[in-house]
């Protein structure tokens, strides 16, 4: 150490902090998770386990001739998923030294204990917001929220994680229930497996297999790169259709949620959003970790052809895919996010408690929730694109 420690500028001169706030560099946007808070959000009022009840078949019925029996057999037409709630918990921990004496006064720039207290909110919603992506079936992920990758899924093709669910909601899909469980998972990608450029034509497919008579998605997701894409795919067009269409119908023009107030691209009756966790091969940062240990960078996936051939724009041979960046159609008048009704397990910060024989206090940031999809062909994931 040299001696003197410190020289003379140093001695006499005091240093400026500005601006005197905290510049946040870290966290990102998760405007999918804000428009399911603003559109979504039922309150769980109790129960060990959510139940949704759904039809899955006819009754028998059709055309008979005169004199013929009526088959009075009883067909077994519903079913249901169940969801449990999921618990998420971030600790705030601060030293009574730094709180009480040192980090207080004039002279504190923040308080760190507030700092602390809106970081938790930021890394509780960040962990949901990710987790809402993924799926809560795998062995690591059970205590998580069943997320959009599960609930989109087909049961045949892999889901951008390379993941394919064969159930949702403990309900299996593909058997007794037939395809009413199946989200739709769509291939923007050539046969060979490579990514390939977005167009106009296969965005209008892709939505219409998420459209059921007048239920249509209204809310679409994509990362910053696809956003781009979308703009400069859509842009022509816009061009081209105003003439004979509304430009709301097929454009892309600018609109705003009246809830939410987030602003957003007008494709149909979806408002895209650029929604910074969505999954993407060009992550912002943290090379696209979540506290989870999960992930929102893709990469590549394994395919593998169903037995009953390809679907949805598919390869018709196992090879493959390079996920690129992906982008969601989801219908939020189907989807429930499940919080708990309660001052504590709905998102409270609890009072700061002393730790035995330390000078540390502890708060709790708590909530318990999960994510239902009610029916999951009103939604859609493609995947595939890269220009």
């Amino acid at each position: 150490m040299s001696d003197p420690i410190l020289d003379e500028t140093n001695l006499l001169t005091q240093r400026e902090i500005y601006p005197t706030s905290l510049e946040d560099n870290f966290f990102l946007d998760t405007a999918g998770l804000a428009y399911y808070r603003a559109h979504c959000m039922v309150p769980w009022t109790g129960g060990a386990y959510n139940q949704n009840n759904f039809l899955y078949a006819p009754l028998i019925g059709g055309g008979y001739g005169i004199g013929s029996q009526f088959n009075t057999s009883v067909p077994n037409t519903m079913s249901g998923m169940q969801f449990v709630p999921k618990f998420y918990c971030v600790m705030v921990n601060e030293y009574l030294e730094i709180i009480k004496v040192l980090n207080t006064g004039p002279l504190a720039v923040g308080r760190i204990i507030e700092i602390d207290t809106a970081n938790a909110f930021q890394t509780i919603s960040v962990c949901i917001g990710l987790d809402a992506l993924q799926d809560g079936q795998q062995a690591s992920r059970t205590d998580l929220v069943n997320g959009q990758a599960e609930a989109i899924s087909d049961g045949l093709n892999p889901a951008v994680n390379g993941v394919v669910y064969t159930s949702y909601g403990t309900q299996a899909r593909n058997g007794s229930v037939g395809i009413t469980l199946n989200g739709n998972l769509f291939w923007f990608g050539t046969n060979s497996g490579a990514a390939s450029a977005m167009t106009y034509s296969g965005l209008v497919t892709f939505y219409q297999r998420c459209c059921v008579g007048p239920e249509m998605p209204d809310l679409g997701r994509v990362n910053s790169t696809a956003f781009g894409y979308f703009c400069e795919r859509l842009q022509p067009q816009q061009r081209f259709t105003q003439g004979v269409q509304k430009a709301t119908d097929f454009g892309v023009v600018a609109d705003r949620d009246s809830v939410t107030g987030m602003t957003g691209l007008r494709f149909f009756n979806s408002m895209i959003l650029k929604d910074d966790y969505y999954w993407t091969a060009y992550p912002q940062q943290s090379n696209g970790t979540d506290p989870n240990g999960g992930t929102w960078k893709t990469g590549t996936v394994s395919y593998t052809v169903p037995s009953g051939g390809a679907t949805n724009n598919f390869p018709t041979s196992n090879v493959t895919l390079t996920v690129g960046e992906p982008i969601a159609f989801e219908n939020t008048r189907k989807i429930l996010l499940r919080i708990a009704d309660d001052a504590e397990y709905g998102f409270g910060l609890t009072e700061f408690i002393r730790t035995a024989n330390t000078s540390k206090v502890s708060a709790q940031l708590k909530g318990a929730c999960n994510l239902n999809y009610l029916n999951p062909r009103l939604h859609g994931v493609a995947y595939g694109l890269n220009g």
